[in-house]
């Protein structure tokens, strides 16, 4: 089975496919492979993979062993990273056999292990829906790597991989897939929207909406609020999450 990511672009879909062909010959003999994306400037919003040596050629494709998950870095760190050539920014893409990863949750991960098992045990039974629906809310809120990925010490591998890899985080990171070249205006609108003098803008509403003399803004207008910061400080829209909890008005998230 593929573990994918449904908010990431990919922009050579080709170069995927045949990466996770390959990818499916490693995890047929029991290996766990995930796809790292080959970095083009030192960010400090992914998490990052340390590969080591060379473990198999699939054809022209290079797979290394995993090394070490590493978290976020600073701007230095991820600088250094980018300049040793043996990173990769981690995708949260993963390929493996299903009967291989329930061993591994079951060996690092023993309390996620049995709730599945009570999950699977009703599988195609009128069951299914109650026990799902009772069992799941117990799952340990983490992520794959704490739970089970930094865990194992063989046959995890790593792809490294250019195919136009983006991950849609942020308004800003949408706006770059979407305007096609620099400056150019992007709107999503149920309504007319009218851009006088504005630039390097997207605009998202169901309502119409006048822009007079903006340049590189985010616009994004809601049944019940309305969004407006720079391209720039899309990625800081998480300190208005915390905010609104803060002040007890979660019921707007």
């Amino acid at each position: 089975m593929a573990v994918l990511t449904a908010d990431h672009f990919i922009g050579n879909e080709d170069t995927f496919r045949h990466v996770l062909a390959a990818a499916y010959k490693v995890a047929s003999t029991d290996g766990v492979v995930t796809l790292g994306i080959e970095p083009d400037h030192p960010s400090t919003g992914f998490g990052y993979i340390e590969r080591g040596s060379l473990a198999h050629k699939v054809g022209e494709t290079a797979v290394y062993e995993l090394k070490q998950f590493h978290e976020k870095p600073d701007r230095a760190v991820a600088e250094r990273y980018i300049q040793s050539g043996i990173y990769s920014w981690n995708s949260g893409m993963f390929i493996w056999q299903v009967g291989r990863v329930m061993e591994e949750f079951r060996l690092h991960s023993p309390d996620i292990h049995g709730i599945l098992c009570r999950i699977e045990d009703t599988l195609g039974t009128p069951r299914y829906a109650s026990v799902l629906e009772q069992e799941w809310p117990k799952i340990q809120r983490t992520t794959i790597d704490y739970a089970l990925l930094e865990h194992i010490k063989s046959d995890i591998y790593v792809i490294p991989v250019e195919m136009g890899w983006q991950d849609i985080g942020n308004f800003s990171t949408l706006y770059d897939i979407l305007a096609g070249s620099d400056g150019a205006n992007i709107s999503q609108c149920q309504q007319p929207v009218i851009q006088i003098d504005t630039r390097g803008t997207l605009i998202i509403s169901k309502r119409l909406v006048a822009a007079v003399g903006v340049a590189d803004l985010v616009i994004v207008d809601t049944d019940d609020a309305l969004l407006v910061t720079t391209r720039a400080h899309a990625q800081e829209v998480k300190t208005i999450v915390e905010e609104l909890k803060k002040r007890n008005l979660d019921s707007y998230l």
